[in-house]
C-alpha cells in the first residue's frame, strides 16, 4: 500500500513491514523560491533566492544586487529564473526607463552579477517614466543547457514593437528569433514558457495597444503559427493585463505539452483567475477554473511539475499546491513567511 510522505523527511519513521527496494525522488520538486523587490532603483534585500525544506519554511541564500544601469521602479519589472537544483545559476530580466530590457547572470547564488549587455537598448520613448508598465518575459531552460528566451522592444519609439531573443550560453550572446510565428506583438511579452518535450511550441503573453488602452491575450505558437487561446470565463476575457501584474502567468507541464496553466486578469472586472487545460495544443482548448476569479486572488505565477501537480506563487509569500486525482483538482495553501512577492519557484 502506498505511504503518504511529508515533504520534509527528517526524523520520519516509515514503519514499513518490509525493507523498501528503491526510492525515487523527483529532481524537479520545488525547493527554491525567487523573490523580487526594488527600492529607488536597487533590487532590495528580499530580491534573492530562498531554499525551502517544505511549503512552510524558508531561509535566505545569496546577496541582493544593486543594478548599475537605469532604474527599476517596482518589483514587477524583476523576473528571475534559476536552474533546477542549482540556485547558484540564475538569470534576471529587468526593463529600464531608457535602456530597455537587460539580463543579468549570477553563477554564485547572487553574490556577484554580470550584465549580459548584448541585447538592444530599445525602449518606450513616449512614456519613459512608465517603465513599471513594461515587463520583459523570461524563460530559462531548467535543465542547465544555457538556453533562454527573453522579450525585448524591437525599436525605440512611441509605439515600439517586441521581439523574442534567444541565448544558448546563459546570456553571454543573444540572437533575435526571426521565425514568423515568434512575433511578440505591439509590446513586449510579459511571460514566456516552452514545453520540454516539444521544441516547436511556445506559449506566451501577447500585448497590444488600441487607442491608448492596452489589452492582451494568451498565444500558443506551433512552428510558425500563433493562435489565441485566452481563457474566457463568465463573459470575462482573462488575458494579459495592462499594466502587467503577472510575472509568470503561463506554465506547461514537463511531461505533457498540452497541459497548461494560466493566471489571467480581466480588466473590466479587475479580477484574477487561475485556469488549466489538458488541451493546450487543440484548436480551441477547454479551460478548467482552478481558482475562481476575484479581486483578492494573490497568485501571480505557476510552476507545473507534471500534468497532475501544480504550484502557485504570489504576493506576501503566498503558495498553493494543486493535485489532480479522479477527475478533480484539490488545493492546499500555505505562506512562506518573509519571502515578500515571490517571482519564481524552482526545483531541486
Amino acid at each position: 500500500m502506498p505511504v503518504a510522505l511529508p515533504q520534509n523527511w527528517t526524523g520520519y519513521n516509515l514503519s514499513l513491514a518490509d525493507a523498501p527496494g528503491s526510492c525515487v525522488i523527483r529532481a524537479d520538486s520545488p525547493r527554491y523560491l525567487g523573490t523580487g523587490s526594488t527600492v529607488n532603483g536597487y533590487v532590495a534585500t528580499r530580491s534573492r533566492v530562498y531554499t525551502i525544506t517544505d511549503m512552510f519554511g524558508a531561509r535566505t541564500v545569496g546577496t541582493p544586487y544593486a543594478y548599475a544601469d537605469g532604474t527599476a521602479v517596482n518589483s514587477r519589472q524583476v523576473q528571475i529564473q534559476c536552474e533546477r537544483g542549482n540556485p547558484d545559476w540564475c538569470l534576471v530580466a529587468v526593463y529600464f526607463d531608457t535602456i530597455g530590457t537587460r539580463v543579468y547572470r549570477t553563477t554564485n547564488g547572487g553574490s556577484t552579477w554580470s550584465d549580459e549587455g548584448s541585447l538592444p537598448s530599445n525602449h518606450d520613448s513616449l512614456l519613459p517614466q512608465n517603465a513599471g508598465l513594461w515587463q520583459p518575459g523570461l524563460w530559462m531552460h531548467p535543465s542547465g543547457n544555457g538556453e533562454a528566451l527573453v522579450s525585448a522592444m524591437a525599436s525605440t519609439g512611441v509605439s515600439p514593437v517586441g521581439d523574442f531573443w534567444r541565448t544558448t550560453d546563459y546570456g553571454a550572446t543573444w540572437a533575435k528569433v526571426t521565425t514568423t510565428g515568434y512575433s511578440v506583438g505591439e509590446w513586449v511579452a510579459s511571460c514566456i514558457t516552452k514545453p520540454l518535450n516539444r521544441a516547436d511550441v511556445v506559449y506566451h503573453g501577447y500585448m497590444v495597444d488600441v487607442a491608448g488602452t492596452g489589452y492582451g491575450s494568451i498565444r500558443r505558437i506551433i512552428g510558425t503559427t500563433a493562435t489565441d487561446i485566452t481563457p474566457s470565463v463568465g463573459g470575462g476575457d482573462y488575458g494579459i493585463p495592462f499594466p502587467v501584474y503577472a510575472q509568470r502567468s503561463i506554465a506547461v507541464a514537463d511531461d505533457d505539452a498540452s497541459a497548461v496553466v494560466v493566471i489571467g486578469y480581466d480588466r473590466a472586472s479587475g479580477k484574477f483567475g487561475v485556469f488549466q487545460t489538458f488541451e493546450g495544443l487543440a484548436a480551441a482548448p477547454t479551460w478548467n477554473t482552478l481558482v475562481t476569479p476575484a479581486t483578492s486572488v494573490p497568485y501571480r505565477g505557476a510552476y507545473y511539475i507534471n500534468r497532475g501537480l501544480i504550484y502557485l506563487i504570489g504576493e506576501s509569500g503566498a503558495l498553493a499546491r494543486l493535485t489532480y486525482s479522479a477527475g478533480a483538482w484539490s488545493t492546499v495553501t500555505a505562506t512562506a513567511a518573509g519571502a515578500g512577492s515571490i517571482r519564481g519557484l524552482f526545483g531541486g
